[in-house]
């Protein structure tokens, strides 16, 4: 399939690959954070197969695009397939739709064990960093009993830029985009990157399309492991199982939803999160009980 394709269309067709992509069509609506609303669903699904939205702004709603004496105040028309949308900075609509996700890892790592610490200083880590110095993480995840603090940083990037082109690497190379913007974090908060031990500085960011980077894949499985280890032994295989596929379903849906939201919702306050709390092992377990477990293909070989 991918030779007939467009660079365009190839570098999508990688960022709605790899693990856990699509879990938000599998997930079962038993919650409010898992439910999606027709138009949103309409829109997720237009996406994947390239056609044109229905829905959404005719022009973009910054007040100026451009750099230096190229700046224009000029409105500038929207494709109607969203790119400029999911890529364009200067709308805000980007770093609403990374918030919404931060608060959904929030939750992860709180229903997982640990404590957290919103828009955590750099200064108040004992990491060398000057009392002056105004730079924060999103979050900061302390107490899971394993080593040291976290310094955790969300990010939702695009492959394609404004212009529906794709960036260096990302028509063939899955998750091209990632190692741009976690070299872009480590950069920013570069003595929480080179302080080993101290502090761990994560980068948790996805691709627009559904692709995880293998960080989110690994931290996951990580705190469901390590959230089923207080069950007794004969319910923790199965109570991490649960834990993993909420956790995936609640950040797939909501990674989606944002997306969603950014290119089609006219009110921008409209970019939240909704709202949930901590359910019960029991009912963890309830919830799954329709899941099937394999997340490859069952399909045979054919060769």
């Amino acid at each position: 399939m991918r030779p007939h394709l467009s660079p365009t269309e190839q570098a999508l067709l990688l960022s709605q690959g790899g693990p856990f992509a699509s879990q938000f069509l599998q997930a079962l609506p038993t919650k409010i954070q898992l439910e999606i609303e027709n138009l949103h669903l309409q829109c997720m699904i237009r996406r994947r197969l390239r056609l044109p939205l229905v829905d959404g702004f005719c022009f973009c709603p910054a007040h100026s695009h451009g750099r230096g004496k190229n700046k224009s105040t000029a409105q500038v028309a929207l494709d109607e397939f969203g790119d400029h949308l999911a890529s364009c900075m200067r709308s805000g609509r980007v770093q609403r739709r990374a918030n919404l996700l931060e608060k959904i890892w929030m939750q992860v790592f709180e229903e997982a064990g640990g404590t957290l610490v919103p828009n955590e200083k750099l200064r108040h880590m004992r990491i060398g960093v000057d009392q002056e110095d105004k730079r924060r993480v999103e979050f900061a995840v302390y107490n899971l009993k394993f080593g040291p603090p976290l310094l955790c940083d969300v990010t939702q990037v695009s492959p394609l830029d404004q212009n529906g082109l794709p960036h260096p690497k990302c028509a063939v190379t899955a998750g091209a985009a990632f190692e741009v913007a976690e070299k872009r974090k480590a950069n920013t908060y570069r003595e929480a990157a080179q302080a080993e031990g101290k502090v761990k500085l994560e980068t948790l960011a996805c691709e627009i399309g559904g692709r995880w980077s293998d960080n989110c894949i690994k931290w996951v499985a990580h705190l469901a492991k390590y959230k089923a280890s207080s069950e007794l032994p004969h319910l923790r295989r199965a109570s991490e199982f649960a834990w993993h596929s909420r956790w995936w379903s609640i950040l797939s849906v909501a990674a989606q939803r944002a997306l969603v939201l950014s290119l089609i919702e006219v009110d921008s306050d409209a970019i939240k999160p909704l709202a949930d709390f901590e359910p019960r092992v029991g009912d963890v377990l309830a919830d799954v009980r329709y899941e099937v477990g394999s997340v490859v293909s069952r399909l045979p070989f054919r060769g």
